[in-house]
């Protein structure tokens, strides 16, 4: 088995991704309309990471940060929304949609990639 095999069979989750017109376009170079998905039912694996920042003499402050990991090959991009974050029952996971905030390419030793890791931040409601 692979390493991007291994990372896929751990993949237990699901979301939609979706990206405004403003700014993307399809892998054909066509304008995607507005709030359009690019992908439903995309496989990933949502967690939240705590981290402690600070010192004892500035105290500390508590931070949680939401990931997503993808597939190698799925077509996300730093800003893109996601959304219906539901575990492999259709149960959903969280409420509320995120952005994008980051997207790391994951590297084995050789180069290859074998899954994207997204930082998500809470979509703000307009």
């Amino acid at each position: 088995m692979t390493q991007r095999e291994w990372y896929e069979n751990r993949l237990v989750h699901s979301c939609t991704v979706s990206r405004d017109t403003g700014t993307a376009r399809s892998s054909s170079g066509q304008p995607l309309p507005v709030g359009s998905a690019v992908s439903t039912a995309q496989t990933c694996r949502y967690a939240v990471q705590s981290n402690r920042y600070g010192n004892e003499n500035t105290g500390f402050v508590f931070v949680r940060d939401s990931w997503l990991q993808l597939p190698y090959n799925a077509d996300v991009l730093e800003g893109d929304a996601i959304s219906s974050l539901a575990d492999s029952d259709g149960t959903a996971l969280v409420s509320g949609a995120f952005n994008v905030d980051e997207l790391l390419a994951r590297r084995d030793i050789h180069g290859n990639v074998h899954h994207k890791s997204a930082k998500l931040v809470r979509a703000e409601v307009s």
